[in-house]
């Protein structure tokens, strides 16, 4: 994802949302890699690919935890706006 349309989602859709979609991208890129190294007998390709699933798996969770964060900083300030 390039930097200026990371930079967009983050405003518009939260910052660990852009962390979610290239986490989702790297675990399914490293999948079909896997597949293809299984397939075609390539221990080197298979293990790649394990490797990017892990990566992905790892800033998706990064993602779930940055719009984890956001949502009790959001309520904090809600809560805070109310007195």
């Amino acid at each position: 994802m390039s930097d200026n349309l990371k930079e967009t989602v983050d405003r518009t859709a939260g910052a660990g949302t852009s962390d979610q979609v290239e986490g989702t991208s790297k675990e399914t890129a490293g999948r079909a890699k896997e597949a293809l190294g299984a397939a075609t007998g390539n221990d080197s390709l298979r293990a790649e690919g394990a490797k990017d699933q892990a990566a992905g798996k790892a800033q998706n969770l990064l993602g779930e935890i940055k719009e984890g964060a956001e949502n009790l900083i959001d309520k904090a300030k809600d809560a805070l706006n109310k007195h």
